[in-house]
């Protein structure tokens, strides 16, 4: 029976119309070349001069909202025959600019695939060989952009003396005005690398273009109402759940069981806390793992009648889609990295959906008032830069041990852009361990968990109330119960 079930599960996953398939807001652009294309990323150096920084694994994680496969080559070793494979190229000069040989610079010229030159790597993108380019680190720096003025900086800015065909991105402060972005038909380039700010906002914008991407997901809103648990303000969770509810938006809760408060505090009794989450799952509030949750804790929410759709990411230092402890998910919230240097990670600046890893898709928390940037320049701005652009998600953390007062102000201030709270259930929503799989996409849910010799089914409608119970098949280690009533 345990054989027979183990085998079945992977042919369920696949066929499900739950697991087919996203809503727009959730789903990473295809490029022109189709959603099986091939990327490949030439590199000089993975660092700086005098940095542990892993630029071409930030450009990689960047790539992540395409759906493309990357690979990567420092350029002393590319192939013709690799160049000639790729749908597309991004030549990167890191530290100086990538030495390539005459036939791969050929190949590269006569393809007439899209290449995009980054970095040191810009100069190549101008006709003729011409002097060695120069670099500046800038600081506060004034970029047009899409229509609007964009602060940044950029370390290093390549300066390129010609003037390229089809301007993209003008620095237009400090004096005097000098490009950071053009086009000439199909090549690319961006004279300087993504660095966490607005450089990497708008070179994941220009990727779109660089890919030809013919339909991008509308801009979109997701609030993450951050580690509500028993030692939470139950009664100031309650009046946020009533205000989201109030104006239609749809809002994440990512919960524990435990609570970190000091010994000898008195939690809310578990009926309580439980009982604030369905109400929250009935008024617009999707539940999300806490990173602190471990596979055997997921029973008694379910058990409970409060269905988890998605896991927060582990944060400091933490890779992107590092799973929680026996869980696995489709879906995850939280905060972008990329590897550096002996299993650290780095910072990045996502501006929209991202791959992770093991098909999970991630939604970035990119507006955190715990942030120093976001303390800076205010929610409000972050939100409203993120909407300028095209396909974007912005994340916006409101912290649950905030008074209700100063959870309301974040949310207040997130909707200035005029963007509603998604609706999280829209996204690739099972979650997998040891104890169940739930899965479902506003239909009944239903989900198996072992008790002893049999399992129990529980089903949800599409408000999640609970509507029904049953007996099921004898239990095993991992069981699934997937139908639409």
């Amino acid at each position: 029976m345990k054989a027979r079930h183990l085998f079945l599960i992977p042919a369920v996953l696949a066929l499900s119309p739950v697991c087919s398939g996203a809503p727009d807001v959730f789903a990473r652009p295809v490029p022109a070349a189709g959603d099986a294309s091939s990327t490949l990323v030439v590199y000089d150096t993975l660092a700086k001069p005098f940095s542990l920084v892993n630029e071409v694994a930030v450009i990689s994680t960047l790539l992540g909202r395409i759906q493309t496969r990357v690979e990567t080559r420092q350029s002393d070793a590319v192939t013709v025959r690799e160049i000639n494979a790729a749908d597309y190229v991004i030549v990167a000069g890191v530290s100086d600019v990538p030495r390539l040989g005459e036939p791969q610079r050929q190949a590269l010229a006569e393809s007439g695939k899209p290449v995009a030159y980054l970095g040191w790597a810009s100069q190549l993108a101008l006709p003729g060989r011409g002097p060695k380019p120069r670099a500046q680190s800038l600081y506060d720096a004034r970029v047009k952009y899409s229509g609007r003025d964009w602060t940044m900086s950029l370390d290093p800015f390549v300066v390129v003396g010609a003037v390229p065909a089809n301007p993209l991105a003008e620095i237009i402060s400090p004096a005097p005005r000098r490009y950071l972005a053009w086009r000439d038909g199909p090549k690319f380039a961006f004279a300087a690398l993504p660095v966490p700010g607005a450089s990497s906002l708008i070179f994941s914008d220009l990727l779109l273009d660089f890919y030809a991407v013919k339909q991008t997901p509308p801009p979109a809103l997701m609030y993450l109402v951050q580690d509500f648990h028993p030692g939470s303000d139950a009664n100031a969770f309650r009046r946020l759940v009533d205000y989201f509810a109030a104006r239609g938006d749809r809002f994440a809760v990512s919960v524990r069981l435990k609570s970190p408060l000091p010994a000898g505090t008195v939690p809310m009794p578990d009926g309580q806390f439980f009982e604030v989450l369905r109400y929250a799952q009935t008024h617009g509030g999707r539940v999300v793992l806490r990173p602190e949750t471990s596979d055997v804790q997921v029973r008694p929410l379910l058990d409970a009648g409060v269905v988890p759709l998605a896991c927060e990411l582990p944060g400091g230092g933490n890779r992107p889609s590092r799973p929680l402890q026996g869980i696995s998910f489709g879906t995850a919230l939280g905060k972008i990295e990329a590897a550096g240097p002996k299993g650290s990670a780095q910072a990045v600046t996502a501006s929209s959906v991202m791959a992770g890893e093991d098909h999970t898709l991630v939604i970035p928390l990119n507006v955190d008032p715990g942030a120093a940037s976001t303390t800076e320049r205010g929610i409000a701005a972050e939100v409203s830069e993120l909407a300028s652009l095209r396909g974007t998600m912005a994340g916006v953390v409101v912290p649950a041990w905030f008074p209700f007062q100063k959870m309301r102000d974040t949310v207040d201030e997130a909707r200035r852009a005029g963007l509603r709270g998604t609706d999280l259930s829209g996204a690739p929503n099972w979650i997998k361990t040891d104890q169940a799989i739930i899965t479902g996409k506003n239909v009944h849910r239903a989900f198996s968990v072992p008790g002893g010799s049999s399992a129990q089914r529980v089903s949800f409608d599409g408000a999640f109330q609970r509507v029904g119970q049953g007996r099921g098949e004898a239990a095993v280690a991992t069981a699934i119960l997937l139908h639409q009533e």
